[in-house]
């Protein structure tokens, strides 16, 4: 079984950028809002890949995927302090994010077969995420729901801190 390798960097100390490296070349920039409400992916043109938007909600946290100008996928957290999410896509595919305890390592379900390994290091800023994803299966969407970890996990820093 063959996997592609990605890892993904925060730019900067303060800076709301991402870079995405598949064999140790930058291929995707994603670039964040403040206060984490959309992260949008970029290919090294400058072209909008697919843009991830925060669900405004009282008691949960979801997220919807935009692509192309439409919604693809819609995500949702399974309890507040639960490292698990719930995808659906447009095109009737059902995904499951399990993640361990302290938001670092991830698997990726899709259809009930594990497509992917995500491996988080909180404190790193040089290759946060370490990424495997099965060859054959749409990485872009892989790595839009890496992106949605990040936003997760700083959203349930910020709840649980004030």
């Amino acid at each position: 079984m063959e996997f592609n390798l990605y890892t993904i960097s925060l730019k900067g100390f303060l800076s709301r950028t991402y870079e995405i490296r598949y064999a140790d070349e930058i291929i995707y920039r994603a670039k964040r809002s403040f206060f984490y409400k959309s992260v949008t992916l970029y290919d090294m043109e400058g072209e909008e890949i697919f843009k991830i938007v925060r669900n405004n909600a009282i008691f949960t946290i979801s997220f919807r995927i935009i692509y192309h100008g439409e919604e693809y996928a819609r995500i949702k957290s399974s309890g507040l302090f639960s490292a698990k999410l719930s995808i659906s896509t447009e095109e009737d595919e059902f995904y499951e994010i399990k993640g361990k305890p302290f938001y670092r390592d991830f698997t990726i379900i899709k259809n009930a077969i594990e497509i992917a390994k995500v491996s988080r290091k909180p404190l790193a800023f040089r290759n946060r995420f370490g990424i495997a994803i099965q060859e054959g299966e749409d990485d872009e969407l892989i790595l839009a729901f890496v992106l949605v970890i990040e936003m997760l996990v700083h959203l349930r820093r910020a709840k649980s801190s004030g």
